[in-house]
């Protein structure tokens, strides 16, 4: 996958934005300016930002899924919000997203970068060598951000989760093919 890092919303060109959510926030808080405009196209109705909840809201351009972390998220809780929403983007056939990285008091935008990143790229993981129909990946994830080395971390974090991805190939692979000498 192919990921980049943006310094702010104005830029979003994807085909989906990754939105997350604190419990009680409301959707002009989690909306960056150049969504703004899209804040009237939408209720979530009762998205209520709780840990595990997800909207998708189809828009004319852009699709916004927008996962609720709930109130004093830890970066588990954000990695795996991250990876709940890239799955979404998946279902959705969405070849391209970006994920505004949120801006938690509890967490250093450091830490919410490069747990979101995991979330995003280790949840875009699928084992199908042996299937005939392929599942379509996102193929270009953008991240707003404001970490200070935010390309630095994105790019530990890209090498981290391509060694975890080689790895499940490894475990899902059979005996025959993966060797001593394959290895």
């Amino acid at each position: 996958m192919k990921t980049t890092i943006i310094s702010h919303a104005g830029k979003i060109k994807s085909t989906g934005a990754v939105l997350f959510a604190a419990e009680g926030e409301s959707k002009k808080d989690f909306l960056p300016e150049s969504l703004a405009h899209t804040a009237e196209s939408f209720e979530p109705g009762a998205f209520k930002g709780k840990t595990g909840e997800m909207v998708y809201v189809p828009l004319k351009g852009i699709s916004l899924i927008i996962v609720g972390i709930g109130k004093d998220a830890a970066a588990e809780t954000l990695r795996r919000a991250a990876a709940s929403a890239v799955r979404s983007v998946i279902k959705h056939e969405l070849p391209s997203l970006t994920v505004v990285v949120p801006d938690m008091d509890n967490l250093a935008a450091e830490t919410s970068l490069r747990s979101a990143a995991e979330g995003i790229l280790l949840g875009n993981y699928s084992f199908d060598r042996y299937k005939t129909k392929k599942k379509k990946i996102v193929t270009e994830a953008a991240f707003v951000s404001f970490a200070k080395n935010a390309a630095s971390i994105l790019k530990d974090t890209q090498t981290v989760c391509e060694n975890t991805i080689l790895c499940r190939d490894l475990v899902n692979g059979t005996s025959d093919e993966v060797t001593p000498e394959a290895i």
